[in-house]
């Protein structure tokens, strides 16, 4: 079961409450085009009023509630994937409330909704938004995990996951990767080799090793690097080995930062 403790930190920052409520305010557009709440008889303009009022009532507590509940499900050590829907469950009695007030002064000659119909409709609405916050917040933190991790690696002297899918025959200094396809073209000290993996894996692989991703195809160690090549516009890296890397423009300043383009900035 995936740990919580690191959601509740990335959902529910001080520094999020502020794009909570914009999100709330994209939200309550969104609503009022597709007229939930019984509003399909009203005006775009009236149910805009209605839903961005209600997204500005029920923004706050939504936050705070969301962010109240995964932490008590982190305390009471419940798997996040539990956690997260019961919080819907409980977080949607309030906010339907708050709907039923909301409605009943933006909308004073509305016909009565009952509290159940508003509930199960804010439901229906705020699970899939919860569902997929907490999904991005746990990509994020485990990708910082990852990271964290690689870095830690790096510092203990552990090698590059990515040695190990290579015969021991090409050494253990990487110089590049290069994309091909569905294959991943790894060039080594002493030679190269296809690997049938993404090429995101394979960077990932690679750890905290020193480097920069100079194309969208290529990806060079900063200590393979022998020099630069340039032809007009276009600059390419010559790597210890004597294969030229192109570098795309967007790349240029990441690698010149990493002392990688020296000759070029000099030039």
């Amino acid at each position: 079961m995936p740990p919580m403790g690191g959601i509740v930190r990335w959902f529910g920052g001080p520094r999020d409450l502020g794009l909570a409520l914009l999100v709330s305010l994209g939200m309550g557009v969104f609503f009022a085009l597709i007229a939930p709440f019984g509003g399909g008889t009203r005006t775009f303009a009236e149910r805009l009023v209605y839903c961005i009022a209600l997204a500005l009532a029920g923004g706050l507590p939504y936050f705070l509630m969301t962010r109240a509940l995964l932490t008590l499900g982190t305390r009471l050590r419940l798997s996040i994937w539990l956690a997260t829907p019961l919080s819907v469950v409980l977080i949607a009695l309030p906010l339907a409330g708050i709907s039923m007030v909301v409605r009943a002064v933006v909308w004073p000659d509305a016909v009565p909704v009952s509290l159940v119909r508003l509930y199960f409709q804010v439901v229906c609405l705020i699970a899939p938004i919860t569902i997929a916050s907490v999904a991005f917040f746990r990509q994020r933190r485990l990708t910082a995990a990852a990271r964290n991790a690689a870095d830690e690696a790096l510092r203990a002297g552990d090698p590059p996951a990515l040695l190990k899918r290579l015969a021991p025959g090409l050494g253990t200094e990487i110089h590049a990767l290069e994309a091909e396809d569905h294959y991943v073209r790894v060039h080594t000290a002493k030679g190269s080799t296809l690997v049938l993996m993404r090429f995101a894996d394979a960077l990932e692989e690679l750890g905290a090793l020193p480097g920069v991703r100079v194309h969208r195809s290529w990806w060079v160690a900063r200590t393979a690097v022998a020099g630069t090549v340039k032809e007009g516009r276009k600059v390419s890296l010559k790597l210890a080995g004597g294969k030229v890397v192109p570098v795309a423009r967007n790349a240029i300043p990441e690698a010149r930062a990493a002392g990688m383009l020296a000759g070029y900035a000099a030039a």
